[in-house]
């Protein structure tokens, strides 16, 4: 017995059904449904065996049985009636519509076939083409590559030549610059050389010019701190003498007090005490003395020198005590000279004329750089002394005995001692020193400060 077994493309497409059946409804969708399932759903219509069976969309599923021809679409009988009833529609029944259009669509499809095969074979010839292309281009970019490169390389290589052509000559002149280098540096040494020679020649000479300036500041301030010691000395002998008399003064008042107590000591000690008190208390105070210090030290100033060396003065301004404080020993001292007289003529630098006269003849004289006081030389009749009198001081002409020393016993003869007071000059420094000779000796005096 032979078995029947259906294909499953005949089972009942319907919900919970596998009928088998050969008929195709159309519902909502086309279904191949059987016929109890085809009653249960709303099918629009069975499909024809040999073609499908075309509906309406628009007359709820009538069947499509013509074709416009005038408007290319299908239509059932309804919309040929309603819609395409004009003499302009051309109708054709839908079987022979599809035919021709079938016929049509044929021979577009061949049409197709061999532009299809067209496009084969020109894909064919764009591969080809890409490939020939790829390779001829390729091989162009190599070989430009290789002419590139060649030149690259050959300019490089002539870049090498100039760079070691630039390094050589850049080299030579910087081994010009080294040795002018060199030879600066050694200039440079030199001169430093010679500036530090200079700046210690330099040195040198600034402590040369300032040792008189230092000699000069060490003797004013030596001057004034003589000054001051000799105030110190004198104001101490004040000092003194003012608590003696005020001890003695107290004494006094003392032994007066004990004597007036009573009548008795009166009449026994009073013509005694009387007389050594009186003598007590007419000794003289100092009172003098106080104002004179204060006077004299006021007076002291500082006589500032010339031009440029204003440092090169001294301290002046007083009346003090002369006195030797230097001998030099020198050879014999010749000067021209000249005719003794009373008198002696100061000119000063515009050519005013003044004449000063002196009580003995003076021998020999000479200026205070410093203050344009006038020094003559004086001597007695045997001319055994140098006598040196300062007779002006300022506008104000006053004799004042300065120093008096005897001549060289070596100047034996009265012409001799004559001769050397007439020729030996009396010199007045700057610094205040006075330099005279004897005949044997320089001597220096300086002025000292006394109270």
């Amino acid at each position: 017995m032979a078995a029947h077994f259906s294909s499953a493309e005949n089972i009942c497409e319907g919900e919970n059904c596998q009928s088998i059946t050969d008929v195709t409804y159309y519902v909502k969708e086309k279904k191949k449904l059987c016929d109890d399932c085809a009653s249960k759903e709303e099918c629009i219509g069975k499909v024809r065996k040999g073609r499908p069976n075309l509906y309406c969309e628009k007359h709820d599923g009538e069947e499509i049985k013509l074709y416009c021809k005038t408007h290319n679409v299908a239509v059932c009988q309804l919309c040929a009636t309603i819609d395409h009833r004009d003499m302009s529609c051309m109708q054709q029944d839908i079987e022979g519509a599809i035919m021709d259009s079938r016929a049509r669509l044929n021979i577009l499809k061949e049409k197709a076939k061999d532009k299809l095969e067209l496009c084969r074979v020109i894909g064919v010839q764009i591969h080809q083409c890409r490939t020939d292309t790829d390779t001829h281009l390729q091989a162009l970019k190599d070989e430009v590559d290789a002419v590139i490169n060649e030149a690259i390389q050959t300019d490089k290589d002539k870049e090498k030549e100039d760079a070691a052509k630039i390094n050589q000559d850049t080299d030579e002149k910087n081994q010009k610059l080294q040795d002018e280098i060199q030879k600066i540096k050694e200039k440079i040494g030199k001169n430093d050389e010679e500036r530090e020679k200079r700046l210690e020649l330099n040195r040198t000479n600034a402590e040369r010019r300032r040792e008189p300036i230092d000699n000069k500041e060490h003797g004013l301030q030596t001057d004034i701190k003589n000054i001051a010691e000799e105030k110190k000395r004198k104001i101490s002998e004040l000092e003194k003498a003012w608590q003696d008399n005020t001890k003695t003064t107290k004494t006094t008042v003392q032994t007066l007090d004990t004597v007036l107590e009573n009548d008795q000591n009166v009449v026994k000690d009073g013509h005694r005490v009387k007389t050594s008190v009186s003598d007590e208390l007419k000794k003289p105070l100092n009172e003098g003395e106080v104002k004179q210090i204060t006077d004299t030290i006021s007076g002291v100033r500082f006589v500032k020198g010339a031009g440029r060396k204003k440092y090169d003065g001294r301290i002046d301004g007083y009346d003090g005590e002369w006195k030797l404080i230097d001998t030099l020993n020198v050879g014999h001292i010749i000067a021209q000279p000249f005719p003794p007289d009373h008198r002696v003529f100061i000119i000063d630098r515009q050519g005013a004329q003044r004449e000063i006269s002196h009580s003995g003849v003076i021998l020999n004289a000479c200026i205070d750089p410093m203050t344009d006081d006038l020094y003559v030389v004086t001597s007695d009749d045997e001319y055994g002394t140098c006598v040196i009198d300062q007779v002006m001081s300022g506008d104000e002409i006053e004799k004042r005995r300065v120093a008096s020393f005897p001549l060289s016993t070596e100047l034996d003869s009265l012409e001799d001692r004559e001769c050397h007071l007439l020729s030996s000059r009396v010199l007045m420094t700057s610094s205040g020193k006075l330099f005279a000779c004897d005949g044997d000796n320089i001597l220096v005096f300086k002025n000292r400060f006394i109270l």
